[in-house]
């Protein structure tokens, strides 16, 4: 009985070891990553706090609280600082200590950034929302807080 107490604390004791080691080894983007709400209806400002460059997809997740579940809309929104000709699928990089303000997000599936056209348009108000932003490489994920999009859209 006391030897299997002794091999049950020695295996206990090795996964614990193995998750430290785990938790050492990630890289310092997904800690040195800050998500900012820059006002309360979809402002996102990305702060690198660390000493290394970060990168990042452009695409930025928006997801919309349904019930106790988070759950992931279609929509166009990029971490673009202003709105022009830039590639979708090129990595954002985020040098240390700098500052990322992003276009506000106005809640549509699509023109809801940068003024494009869309023929089919949703407004996703109203409702509690979130933005995922991923780094790479590895695809760690990083939540900004909850906001709160209006009945009907702003301006």
């Amino acid at each position: 009985m006391v030897e299997r107490r002794r091999q049950a604390l020695s295996i206990v004791l090795a996964v614990l070891a193995s998750l430290a080691a785990t938790a050492q080894a990630l890289p310092q983007s997904a800690a040195a990553l800050r998500l900012e709400l820059t006002n309360e209806t979809g402002g996102l400002r990305l702060v690198n706090s660390g000493a290394e460059p970060l990168m990042i997809r452009s695409a930025i997740a928006v997801e919309k609280e349904e019930g106790h579940d988070w759950v992931t809309i279609a929509t166009e929104y990029r971490a673009v600082a202003q709105c022009g000709r830039q590639s979708s699928v090129d990595p954002v990089e985020i040098a240390p200590g700098a500052t990322l303000t992003i276009v506000p997000w106005r809640g549509f599936s699509c023109s809801g950034q940068c003024d494009a056209v869309c023929r089919a348009n949703v407004y996703y108000g109203p409702g509690a929302f979130r933005f995922i932003v991923t780094t790479l490489p590895g695809g760690q994920r990083s939540t900004s807080p909850t906001f709160l999009l209006p009945p009907r859209p702003e301006g």
